[in-house]
């Protein structure tokens, strides 16, 4: 810890060349954390039935599930599972329309028990042979599946 007594006061070029140097130092991390956004993150249409079949592929590669998420477009759910892979995502988007049920990978990958509760609750996609269903109580919400977009 450095102490500063009222008695040690910086000059005023002394702390403009400190902030010069916070400058520079925010600008050279910056440039160092920017991601190819087209090389690094493959996006893969799947349908259904090729669900169970491509993570298998991806965990059996060395791949890990890193997240899963749902949105709504138009009449359908978006779903887009992605798995990494020495710092590389392989994005599978499943699109399915909101009566379609979907099989659960946790019997594959454990882990997305989280996420698909998390979409049944929110959107109320179902998943069929889910290793670990909460049934709609995941999270305590006030209304069920309240980001599905009310017809």
């Amino acid at each position: 810890m450095i102490r500063v007594r009222k008695t040690d006061v910086m000059s005023e070029a002394a702390i403009e060349a400190t902030r010069e140097a916070v400058r520079k130092a925010a600008a050279k991390a910056a440039e160092l954390s920017k991601v190819e956004p087209d090389n690094q993150n493959n996006y893969v249409s799947i349908t259904a039935s090729e669900l169970l079949e491509k993570v298998q592929d991806l965990l059996a590669t060395g791949h890990r599930l890193g997240q899963a998420c749902c949105t709504e477009v138009g009449n359908e759910f978006q779903i887009i599972y992605s798995f990494d892979k020495d710092y590389t995502l392989t994005n599978l988007m499943l699109s399915i329309s909101k009566e379609q049920e979907v099989m659960s990978i946790t019997n594959m990958c454990w882990p997305a028990f989280i996420y698909e509760n998390e979409i049944h609750d929110l959107f109320g996609v179902k998943f069929k042979h889910s290793a670990l269903d909460y049934g709609g109580h995941f999270f305590k919400l006030n209304e069920l599946t309240p980001w599905k977009v009310k017809s």
